[in-house]
């Protein structure tokens, strides 16, 4: 069995986007350890031209399935829109990003971590009428602390709207980690589906 909730809400002016988004996922299983799976994005960009922007990033990771019992990042980074119309954008970010780690304890290893990163990214978003709309957003996060390990991040949503603003949704997300601090799976790996309300 497994449950899955999930809000996002976004502003924008002429020069300034913000983004927000919260998920969460519990997966209950018989003879096997439950796990569970929360995440906190925040996304902020200002116009400098009419290509290029300002980004800045933070975001919260809990995932039992990765043994990780709290990630948070901050990054910061220019970014350039490659596509920009009235209803699609996709932008390309390169900027620094630091992380704090928190694993479940592990004995022989070390459950705080810190790492300074490089950051690339990119995110694209879309949407036909008010009827279906597409957002998704990948970034790699390579290691400067830890020469060698590199972490991507990508999450994908897809919203149809079946009647008035009620919304079938479907996400797909992914994390993966070439070289986690402690014993545990590379990849932390799902899909879900809801229905929802927006307004």
């Amino acid at each position: 069995m497994n449950s899955s909730l999930s809000a996002d809400v976004g502003f924008n002016t002429e020069k300034n986007t913000v983004r927000l988004a919260t998920s969460s996922q519990f997966n209950f299983q018989d003879h096997s350890n439950n796990t569970n799976r929360v995440t906190f994005d925040s996304e902020y960009t200002r116009a400098l031209s009419t290509k290029w922007v300002a980004a800045a990033l933070f975001s919260l990771l809990r995932s039992d399935q990765q043994d990780l019992q709290l990630r948070s990042t901050y990054g910061a980074g220019i970014g350039r829109r490659l596509i920009q119309t009235d209803r699609t954008s996709l932008l390309a970010i390169a900027g620094a990003a630091y992380s704090h780690e928190t694993y479940f304890p592990q004995p022989g290893t070390q459950p705080i971590r810190n790492n300074t990163e490089a950051l690339l990214g990119l995110t694209f978003n879309t949407f036909r009428f008010r009827t279906l709309s597409f957002s998704s957003g990948a970034f790699l996060f390579s290691s400067l602390s830890e020469l060698g390990r590199f972490r991507f991040s990508s999450q994908s949503n897809w919203r149809i709207e079946l009647v008035r603003n009620f919304n079938w949704n479907l996400q797909l997300y992914e994390n993966h980690d070439t070289r986690p601090p402690v014993t545990a799976p590379k990849n932390d790996l799902g899909i879900t589906t809801s229905l929802g309300w927006s307004f």
